[in-house]
């Protein structure tokens, strides 16, 4: 039941809406080009923080040969949230996870879901190491090829300037 409520409830919104919106998407690019060469839907899916990778990963296992599509047809996304006393190497457990659970070789796009770092209050100043701890495991990723794109969601300018 959670396959059928994790897709409705991607497509559902979009459907209702889909009447106001017909003209508009239909002069309008359906993707967006990151700066590192990939295109991005406008429309995407993400996955780590929602516990429904796994889900994920099943349903595009069975749909994807349904509807005679590859892998490179798709765009998948995926967040992180850092974690107080974890290193490199638990970000590099993670996103390897995420890949086992979405059954691929490779993300489109991985993103570190937002500043603060799980288990430390917000304005604790070991958030910066942690927050660099979690990038710079990214951009190993992304040299080895599992992570196409990498980014980071919910920062501000101070939080980029920090890093």
């Amino acid at each position: 039941m959670q396959k059928l409520l994790l897709f409705s409830s991607i497509i559902k919104p979009f459907s209702v809406a889909s009447r106001h919106l017909n003209h508009s998407l239909a002069t309008m690019d359906k993707t967006f080009k990151l700066n590192t060469g990939y295109n991005i839907p406008l429309i995407g899916y993400t996955a780590v923080v929602y516990r429904n990778e796994e889900y994920i990963g099943s349903a595009l296992k069975t749909l994807l040969p349904k509807y005679n599509l590859k892998r490179e047809d798709i765009f998948i996304t995926s967040k992180l949230i850092s974690q107080a006393g974890k290193d490199e190497g638990f970000v590099e457990e993670m996103v390897r996870r995420s890949l086992t659970n979405l059954q691929t070789d490779y993300l489109d796009l991985y993103l570190i879901h937002w500043p603060g770092v799980s288990g430390m209050q917000v304005t604790h100043p070991d958030n910066v190491k942690y927050r660099m701890a979690t990038w710079n495991a990214l951009c190993k990723m992304q040299l080895e090829g599992c992570l196409r794109s990498i980014g980071v969601s919910n920062y501000t300018v101070k939080h980029l300037e920090e890093m």
